[in-house]
């Protein structure tokens, strides 16, 4: 009778050895799924976040040459009440982003 409970505790145990054995891989792949899906959309994100810098940093260019030319013209009277432009917009709104518009290494470009 030992015999037989002892075979049946050996069966046992290793039926659920197998089972966690199997349940592992299958956690394992899905995570190997969600892991490559995140690494795409992280690519996509870089890409996104270089071609909005690359804009953003062509428009600053834009609004700096707009606004070396809008300081060597002569204001007309009508501008302003008191006849000189408007330049509380024009100052102070540079972009949070150092880098943009330069080359920048993401941790996804790497692999």
């Amino acid at each position: 009778m030992r015999i037989v409970c002892a075979d049946r505790e050996s069966e046992a145990a290793s039926e659920v050895l197998e089972r966690r054995w199997f349940a592992l891989l299958s956690a394992i792949r899905s995570l190997q799924t969600e892991c490559s899906v995140l690494l795409e959309a992280s690519k996509l994100a870089d890409v996104a976040w270089r071609r909005a810098c690359i804009q953003l940093a062509e428009f600053e260019a834009l609004r700096d040459a707009l606004e070396e030319q809008m300081s060597v013209r002569t204001p007309t009277a009508d501008e302003t009440d008191d006849g000189r432009l408007d330049v509380s917009l024009r100052r102070g709104t540079r972009t949070e982003f150092p880098a943009s518009g330069r080359r920048w290494t993401a941790a996804t470009s790497a692999r």
